[in-house]
């Protein structure tokens, strides 16, 4: 969809699976002051997210045995189940209950995810 626009165009289903993308999600923390960043400069597929991490030469650590850099995805659910991979034909947000201020205004509305991660 070339214009699509998920603050406005965007279904009930797709919104709660946003919510549940905010922390479902790959990020890391950058620099001393372990600021939040997601790794989506080049896309959200799994082989952009490496070429993200391999153009800044980021690691998680270094395996033991073999010297070799890591990375340690912390929560790629959201970018897995964007591509396709689901446990099933659903978001994940039915996995999650959410909790909505539904007499608010579509953009005020405060979602939470009732689900400890």
């Amino acid at each position: 969809m070339p214009d699509y626009d998920p603050n406005k165009t965007a279904t009930r289903q797709e919104m709660r699976s946003y919510v549940c993308g905010q922390c479902h999600v790959e990020y890391y923390f950058k620099g001393p002051e372990k600021r939040l960043v997601y790794p989506w400069a080049n896309g959200i597929k799994v082989e952009q997210i490496q070429a993200y991490y391999d153009e800044l030469e980021y690691k998680d650590w270094t395996h033991k045995t073999s010297g070799a850099p890591a990375l340690k995805a912390q929560h790629p659910e959201f970018e897995m189940w964007s591509q396709g991979f689901t446990p099933a034909p659903a978001s994940p947000a039915p996995i999650a209950t959410c909790l909505t201020s539904a007499s608010a205004p579509r953009k005020s509305r405060i979602i939470t995810c009732a689900v400890p991660c």
